[in-house]
């Protein structure tokens, strides 16, 4: 991951590589990691759900096999969710923006994949006052066409979210009850 300028603006360049030549068998039948960013990124805008801009995805072939790829995304001047907890407790708008988030994601039946706090920027505007969380690293991304497996992998992220919280007893309550919440939605 790389942080660079194009035309002028910030961008981020995610590379995804080929380990080797299985990888590369399996790959050429699905879509590589970058492109799986691109279209989720995408996707979580009609969804209301906020996460990276998509700038480009591109990716290396030699006939059918995939090769490297890379996913560009414009650079987001945020805290993450984790740092901020690290430091204080969360504010109400910040809670509630995550509740948000995690409510539509259940909405649209969307799991993370890697749901940790460092993968969730929190972005505050002063006019009009707002706080959202961005979601970053879609390369794990789901939908999932049924509930049990969707309510497995939502479980899966909120531990994975719960893990980040072992040091700080007063986030770890907020969050818990910030779930508890969720679950009566």
């Amino acid at each position: 991951v790389v942080k660079t300028w194009l035309d002028g603006k910030p961008v981020v360049i995610k590379r995804y590589n080929i380990k080797n030549l299985s990888h590369a068998l399996s790959r050429s039948v699905r879509t590589t990691r970058a492109e799986h960013s691109w279209q989720y990124a995408h996707l979580l805008e009609i969804a209301g759900i906020s996460s990276l801009k998509p700038v480009a995805w591109l990716e290396r072939r030699k006939g059918q096999l995939r090769g490297t790829a890379y996913f560009v995304c414009e650079w987001i001047d945020a805290t993450d969710l984790l740092s901020t907890g690290n430091q204080r407790s969360l504010t109400e708008p910040e809670l509630r923006a995550l509740l948000d988030v995690l409510q539509t994601m259940q909405q649209c039946r969307l799991s993370h994949g890697d749901f940790k706090a460092n993968n969730l920027l929190l972005e505050h505007t002063e006019k009009p006052a707002t706080t959202k969380i961005t979601l970053i690293d879609l390369d794990s991304m789901q939908t999932h066409s049924f509930p049990q497996t969707f309510q497995r992998a939502l479980a899966k992220d909120l531990q994975r979210l719960m893990r980040n919280w072992n040091n700080s007893q007063a986030v770890s309550m907020q969050i818990g009850a910030l779930l508890r919440d969720m679950a009566q939605f």
